[in-house]
């Protein structure tokens, strides 16, 4: 039986998310994904949405990989608002462990010019400007006369990304060079960025590197989702022009290329350090009665996991999530054989005299008891 879409997507640990569709085919291409899945195949997706799922191996130890499943994606439609919209309903649904955002953006061209270059990176067309921190610049009061801007920065802190980065200063079989450094967000196309990275370097922050519409909304909203375990790995983007009134889209291919190739390094990098599927095998529960959890209690927490929502709970409960269960009570059968909880009658009857409640899960056509789905193997 084909694995539902839902699921397949929840599998995934990682997930990378772009602006625009244009700019995941490409970072797709480069990070060699194998399967598409249409929107309207997806329950609680949008129908415009397209995931490009893949799959790499991790080497985590001298002589063994682990695969990392991912898949690559995009909002609906760029700009500050559009994006959180749609990269919020995403990570709401499919709950990804880790996040990354991944796109084009436009360079910090006037540190060319600075008279202390040591006080900024020099940043040219089709580099990749990498970051955990950025902020918005439209944040703000209106008055009369003139707008009092309110910056905000937030950093995100991910482990090891500055280090990587001074590790790889150069992408592989290019000139491109590869920077660490703040992003500002706005939520316009920009002909005026030079202008905005000066009045941001000389007052609020001289190291600021790039100017996209999406980045900060990105940090904001795994900061958000951080109660829901999900965790940014930072913000990758090509520069494709220096936002000036001759900005072309001649280098975005290019640049989304590079984009690419150092988001595959680093996902290479980061992910052989980090753990991103769950091992319960320790757990006391676990080991008081492991042959019963894993022929039941795995099952059930994996189909909740996984998509199959506990659509009917006794009680007064209408469903929950995996990281909504407040506790587990475990009832062991005699000379722990789970076939003896077969029959309905027995089953039942457990439930009464334990105080239990009664778990169904399934579509309203097809409702049918975890408990008598997985026998004893």
């Amino acid at each position: 039986m084909a694995e539902p879409p839902l699921r397949r997507l929840r599998n995934c640990a990682l997930a990378i998310i772009c602006a625009r569709p244009k700019e995941a085919t490409i970072i797709s291409s480069m990070l060699k994904t194998s399967t598409t899945i249409s929107g309207d195949n997806v329950d609680g997706v949008d129908n415009g949405h397209e995931f490009m799922l893949g799959e790499m191996k991790i080497v985590t130890g001298k002589a063994t990989t682990q695969k990392l499943k991912f898949y690559v994606t995009s909002s609906l439609s760029q700009g500050l608002v559009p994006f959180a919209i749609s990269a919020g309903a995403l990570i709401s649904v499919l709950r990804p462990r880790f996040a990354i955002h991944a796109g084009i953006c436009a360079g910090n061209g006037n540190l060319k010019n600075a008279k202390k270059p040591e006080e900024g990176t020099i940043t040219s067309i089709t580099d990749v400007i990498v970051t955990d921190e950025a902020m918005s610049i439209e944040s703000g009061k209106f008055t009369t006369t003139s707008f009092l801007p309110e910056y905000k920065p937030h950093h995100t802190h991910v482990a090891g990304l500055e280090a990587f980065v001074e590790a790889n200063e150069t992408v592989p079989n290019t000139e491109a060079k590869v920077h660490y450094g703040p992003f500002l967000s706005s939520s316009a196309v920009r002909e005026n960025a030079p202008e905005i990275f000066e009045r941001i370097r000389t007052t609020v922050n001289r190291k600021v590197l790039a100017l996209d519409m999406e980045a900060s909304a990105f940090l904001e909203l795994c900061a958000h989702y951080k109660h829901a375990n999900v965790r940014t790995l930072g913000v990758f983007k090509g520069v494709s022009d220096v936002g000036d009134e001759d900005k072309r889209d001649d280098f975005q291919k290019e640049a989304l290329r590079n984009t690419g190739t150092v988001l595959s390094e680093w996902i290479q990098h980061t992910f052989r350090s980090r753990t991103w599927e769950a091992d319960n095998s320790a757990e006391m529960g676990t080991r008081l009665a492991r042959n019963y959890y894993q022929n039941f209690i795995s099952h059930v927490l994996n189909a909740v996991s996984g998509g199959i929502p506990a659509s009917e709970i006794e009680g007064g409960f209408k469903g929950f999530s995996s990281g909504e269960v407040p506790s587990m009570l475990i009832v062991m059968p005699p000379q722990n054989k789970v076939t003896y909880f077969a029959h309905q009658g027995q089953l039942q009857g457990i439930v009464e005299s334990h105080g239990l409640q009664d778990v169904k899960v399934g579509r309203p056509s097809s409702r049918e008891d975890i408990s008598s789905t997985f026998p004893e193997r």
